[in-house]
């Protein structure tokens, strides 16, 4: 017995077993991981070394290339990349796709502890850090705390209240403060009084850390008791501080008060953060909330946000709290955009059946099959270990309107067994259902196999997308499962028996549809002739469409990255940044901005943690975060464009939309990335990045080129300091000299002072610092070492000159490379490859060659089309086991270049861009497509097999009967899709991006298939026949 005769015949049992799957289903959906981004993790590795005041090359020499060595060697080590910046290099490890990046962090963690000891008998401070980025550590706020405070304040406050209030909250993974405002202890050094006494730096930091600590003299026995002894010497005030002996001169102690001033104070401003709110500027602390990994992003979110409301109540009056981004709102808005999709879907689902089919109770078990289908799926997924986040809730958005198809299907086959043969609604559910579920199965299986071979693509791709084909495979049989079960169960009990009482109107306008087919069937190669035409006319529009991989959505939140040249200090950001905050605020209009902040500057932070975290910052870039309100994204976007753009300050800005989803899964394209290698980089990396200059000027000049651009920041100014022999003989080394002037122009550490339980770090300093000048650098007094009196000028003993130096070194497995961002006009492709070529030709000596990115997409396009073709091929071959042919599988694929061709007529009339967006909705049409083709051939075939038709009449007979299922298939996806037009989407799927090609494809496929697939039906039967 079938298991649609079983299904039908035991109502009570079939009714029991769904509403057995609703409950559990809806369970199951409350035990779902909620996320943003379902859990992926990049093949990268980062390692951060720090080694402070080092310039690029010897953070290069002396830290990057021993540890690049150590780690080369390690298992499953892809590609070694890394950057070398004033005080920093940071090492990015692409490891090769299918390694376990636990072990190789492991593995790494063993070869960096070697290094590290080796650092340390060479007597250097490397500070090294390996870090990981994986969407679970996507942050779920961004937040700010602000008021009339500065940022040491500021400071403590989130460190001492909100960091610990907020991690205590479950589902709370971390809380990062991006600010360097710990407070310092800094010792003023007056050069002067040194000189005086004749004393030199290298005595002072020796004196302070001799007396600052307690020694352990070990134990020490006392009658009958053993005691363990304590040099107790740990500075516990400032007085205790300023009275360390520095030296003895004439028999006499010189205190550090002597020679020097010392102060509490909050740390150096390199940085700053501002919000302004339209009405007032204020300081701003940001800081970030992580979530724990498997934990649910809305309940961590509505914690945070309970939490902030009991934790502003204990504030200071004059200090506020803002969320700034919550990460939380893409995945809220996407939820509510299922529940939108499926009201509307089950509204077009009611509003096609009243016009085809005219009866209250067919709609309605229509509508019983879109919440069951769905809540089925949800108990699946749970099962198959997939979480809610927005790639899984996209699939389910657009499996809403698959899940139907094959309802629609059983349900018109069963109304015709009914009202056309005259069988009792039982016998009519169950031959109805059995005659279709050929094609069903062929329609579902092609679902499923279409997903299949992208189980071969192993990149980012796969792991972002493979949940998405999971999700509509799953819903596709569940679909079948639902509509040979479901369906015929509840059409045997609920519909009205109309036994021998005709269709109505529909089946009269069948016999119109009839009359095109005799004329179809008479003269197939005229309509074959004019439809191919037809098809192939909007493929000629292709390349005017605008192509964008993401299209930018009117969204009210805005990042805008400003880079001033890069000489500029923070001083210089600061005051660009008040100009453009100003001119944003009058032209923007103040009511039409909810509040703007804005950072600029560099932190120790943004130096190491920064670049291996994807977080940017330098002296020379402002980051402007705006939240619009009563204004469009697009017009604030040209009006700050032309405000950048008339900045003479400013060398190049780009504005984005502040959307994580977007950012994470797809980035900022950059245009054409070419790689360059030379001898001479590593013989002078100042003349290779010079000559690098001279290519992109040139690469420039090319007419398909708008714009190109070297990557490496132009190399700076530095003031270089020679030793004489006279230096050298008085036994002063660059190192000693090199430590003195680290001391007094930038500080250096010398310890830690504890006051109420907080440690404060010691810094060694003059007042004049970095702001010293020529004439008084030249002047400084040196005290040669081994001498106790005396000192002489820097200029006596070293000559002081101007040179270049790079500011950022760019290594590839251990050559020294450049890059060239390109934007060109046409294709990313081929446009790449004459600029290789014209490179090539133009400079001989250079060896280039494509950037990550652009290898990466062109591998990833080219397992695309191998994809696409495997899937092609399966499709094709499922169809021939299903259907038992050879020619009605060819025909059917056919169906999908009608999809194709009215996407892009609809992408050209609309004058929409053709993104990723619309490469999905052309995807999952394809599959409605072919479905209509199988439901519309399988009938002709069986007619023609088991009826013993002629071909001829079988095909006018079997895709007339069709003609209603296959309408009301696609219009209830199309009526359903309708509103998304005018609408933006926060889901990958949804949106006008989305509705517009799936519309006009789903249109332009429904009504050419119609005509297409009989045509080239009727014009293979007559080649077989005049053979």
């Amino acid at each position: 017995m079938s298991l649609i005769r079983r299904a039908v015949e035991n109502i009570p049992g079939t009714t029991i077993i769904y509403i057995s799957f609703v409950v559990l289903g809806l369970y199951a959906s409350t035990l779902l991981p909620v996320d943003l981004l379902p859990p992926i993790e990049p093949p990268f590795v980062s390692i951060a070394a720090s080694l402070e005041n080092a310039s690029p090359e010897q953070i290069e020499q002396i830290v990057i290339k021993p540890i690049e060595e150590s780690i080369k060697s390690v298992e499953g080590v892809e590609e070694i990349q890394s950057i070398c910046e004033q005080g920093v290099g940071v090492i990015q490890i692409k490891f090769r796709q299918g390694e376990n990046l636990d072990f190789a962090v492991q593995r790494i963690n063993e070869r960096l502890e070697f290094t590290k000891r080796n650092f340390t008998a060479i007597g250097l401070n490397v500070n090294v850090s390996t870090l990981r980025f994986t969407s679970s550590t996507f942050p779920v706020l961004f937040l700010g705390i602000f008021g009339k405070r500065d940022r040491d304040s500021l400071y403590r406050i989130a460190d001492d209240i909100l960091s610990q209030k907020i991690s205590n909250i479950p589902g709370v993974g971390g809380v990062l403060i991006l600010a360097d405002a710990q407070r310092i202890l800094n010792v003023w050094l007056d050069i002067q009084k040194m000189k005086n006494y004749g004393i030199g730096v290298q005595e002072v930091r020796q004196a302070i850390s001799q007396y600052n600590g307690d020694f352990s003299a070990g134990k020490i026995n006392l009658s009958d008791s053993a005691f363990i002894t304590t040099v107790k010497g740990r500075f516990s005030s400032i007085s205790d501080i300023e009275s360390v002996v520095v030296a003895v001169r004439n028999g006499l102690p010189v205190r550090l008060r002597d020679i020097a001033q010392v102060e509490l104070a909050g740390k150096d401003e390199s940085s700053s953060s501002l919000l302004y709110d339209g009405q007032r500027l204020e300081n701003i602390l940001l800081f970030l909330i992580r979530k724990r990994p498997g934990a649910n992003i809305i309940q961590v979110s509505d914690g945070v946000r309970k939490a902030l409301e009991d934790i502003s109540n204990k504030l200071p009056a004059d200090v506020s709290i803002r969320i700034l981004l919550d990460f939380s709102d893409s995945i809220r808005k996407t939820i509510d955009e299922l529940r939108i999709t499926i009201f509307y879907a089950v509204l077009a689902v009611g509003i096609i059946t009243f016009i085809f089919i005219r009866r209250f109770k067919e709609s309605l078990l229509l509508f019983v099959s879109i919440p069951v289908s769905l809540i089925f799926s949800l108990l699946v997924i749970y099962f198959l270990g997939i979480g809610l986040n927005v790639i899984s809730l996209s699939a389910i958005i657009a499996s809403s309107g698959i899940v139907i198809d094959n309802s629609i299907v059983v349900l018109d086959s069963i109304k015709r067994r009914n009202q056309l043969d005259g069988k009792n609604l039982k016998l009519a559910s169950i031959e109805g259902t059995e005659y279709v579920f050929t094609a069903l199965l062929g329609s579902t299986v092609t679902n499923f196999i279409v997903f299949l071979p992208i189980a071969f693509i192993k990149d980012l791709a796969f792991r972002l997308f493979i949940d998405f084909a999971v999700i509509i495979a799953v819903s596709s049989i569940i679909s079948l499962y639902v509509a040979s079960t479901l369906i015929p169960s509840l059409a045997s009990v609920f519909l009205n028996d109309e036994s021998g009482k005709g269709g109505g109107g529909m089946f009269a306008f069948e016999g119109l549809y009839k009359k095109i087919l005799k004329q179809v069937a008479r003269k197939p190669a005229l309509f074959l002739l004019i439809i191919i035409i037809l098809i192939f006319i909007p493929f000629g529009t292709f390349p005017y469409l605008k192509k964008e991989l993401i299209p930018v959505k009117d969204i009210p939140d805005m990042r805008v990255f400003v880079y001033l040249p890069k000489t500029a200090n923070w001083r210089w950001a600061e005051r660009v940044a008040y100009k453009i905050k100003d001119d944003i605020a009058d032209a923007v209009k103040k009511e039409n901005i909810d509040y703007m902040f804005f950072r600029y500057g560099e932190s120790a932070f943004g130096r190491s943690f920064g670049r291996a975290q994807r977080f940017t910052e330098s002296d020379n870039l402002i980051l402007l975060g705006i939240k619009l309100k009563n204004i469009s994204y697009f017009d604030a976007y040209r009006i700050i464009s032309k405000i950048l753009s008339s900045n003479p300050d400013v060398e190049d800005f780009r504005i984005i939309p502040a959307n994580p989803v977007n950012l994470f899964i797809f980035g900022q394209s950059r245009g054409i990335e070419l790689k360059v290698y030379s001898d001479l980089a590593e013989q002078d990396y100042v003349a290779f990045l010079e000559r690098l200059k001279k290519v992109s000027d040139e690469i420039e000049k090319l007419d398909f080129v708008l714009a190109a651009d070297l990557e490496q920041p132009k190399p700076v100014p530095e003031l270089q300091i020679r030793l004489w022999e006279s230096g050298k003989s008085l036994n002063i080394t660059p190192a000693y000299l090199g430590d003195l002037l680290t001391t007094l122009i930038t500080g250096v550490n010398v310890g830690i002072f504890t006051r109420y339980g907080e440690d404060i770090a010691i810094l060694l300093r003059s007042r004049e610092g970095r702001d010293i000048s020529l004439e008084n650098l030249k002047r400084l007094p040196v005290k040669p070492p081994f001498i106790q009196d005396g000192s002489t000028f820097l200029s006596d003993i070293a000559y002081v000159s101007f040179g270049l130096t790079p500011l950022e070194i760019e290594r590839i497995d251990g050559l020294r490379v450049g890059r060239i961002s390109v934007d060109t006009t046409g294709s990313s492709f081929s446009d790449a490859q004459k600029i290789v070529s014209f490179i090539k030709e133009k400079f001989p000596d250079l060896d280039v060659q494509f950037g990550r990115a652009l290898t990466e997409t062109r591998k990833t396009f080219s397992a695309v089309i191998i994809v696409v073709l495997l899937g092609v091929f399966l499709v094709y071959a499922s169809m021939v086991v299903i259907l038992k042919s050879f020619l009605i599988p060819f025909i059917i694929l056919f169906t999908v270049p009608l999809v194709v061709s009215g996407a892009i007529l609809g992408l050209f009339l609309t004058g929409t861009s053709f993104s990723v967006l619309a490469a999905i909705s052309i995807f999952l049409l394809s599959g409605i497509a072919v479905n209509n083709g199988i439901v519309l051939l399988d009938v002709v075939e069986k007619k023609r097999r088991e009826e013993g038709m002629r071909w001829n009449d079988a095909l006018i007979e079997g895709a007339s009967s069709r003609l209603r299922p296959v309408l009301m298939t696609s219009l209830t996806t199309i009526l359903g899709l309708v509103p998304s037009i005018f609408t933006e989407s926060e889901s990958i799927v949804g949106g006008r991006n989305f509705a517009i090609p799936s519309v006009f494809g789903l249109l332009n496929s429904t009504f050419l298939t119609l005509l297409f697939v009989p045509a080239l039906y009727s014009f293979l039967r007559k080649i077989r026949r005049n053979r």
